[in-house]
């Protein structure tokens, strides 16, 4: 009986085109279609609180065909397209490929220089008098009274005091000259001597 019924609408409902798909198709459809329509109808009578078996049954039956068809044609409009999808010639698809492939490294390659000029700095070479590159972290430009203070090699990037040369028990090393306090407290920075 089922069968007939399947066979009957997949011949003149066709989802896929292939009448034996069609017929799988149209019966995962039909249990979803029970299962979403028993479901509604349960919660819809619960909460008016009605329960007259000849009316659930009726709705039941409505709401099962109208969850099937909706259901058969979203699936006849996913195969329509996948076809439309498939329709190209082989070209089309390479072309695409390398189009999306280009796109991704061109983001890339934009987020990644963007990134390496935030992290790069101008600063003067003070043996040659020229201006030289150098990629230093973020946490070395910091704000103190609503000065921006940046690396440089005279000036100590914490607290913007002067860098003094000191002699330590491991040799020479440049130090800050606020180390024994300011008013904004005592800096402890300390840099290898070159």
């Amino acid at each position: 009986m089922f069968k007939i019924l399947f066979n009957m609408i997949a011949e003149n409902y066709p989802i896929s085109g292939n009448v034996e798909i069609d017929q799988v198709l149209y019966i995962i459809i039909g249990v979803i279609a029970f299962v979403v329509a028993f479901d509604l109808v349960g919660i819809i009578f619960d909460f008016f609180g009605c329960y007259d078996s000849k009316l659930m049954s009726e709705a039941h039956w409505g709401i099962r065909l109208a969850v099937l068809m909706s259901i058969s044609w979203i699936l006849r409009k996913v195969f329509e397209f996948i076809d439309w999808l498939f329709s190209f010639p082989f070209w089309v698809y390479i072309c695409i490929t390398v189009f999306i492939i280009l796109v991704v490294i061109l983001v890339y390659y934009i987020n990644y220089r963007n990134r390496k000029l935030r992290n790069t700095s101008t600063i003067e070479d003070e043996s040659k008098g020229t201006d030289i590159e150098v990629s230093i972290p973020q946490s070395n430009t910091i704000n103190i009274s609503n000065e921006i203070l940046q690396y440089s090699k005279s000036r100590c990037p914490r607290c913007g005091g002067e860098l003094i040369k000191r002699n330590g028990p491991y040799g020479s090393f440049w130090g800050c000259n606020n180390y024994r306090g300011n008013e904004y407290g005592s800096c402890k920075y300390t840099r290898s001597f070159l």
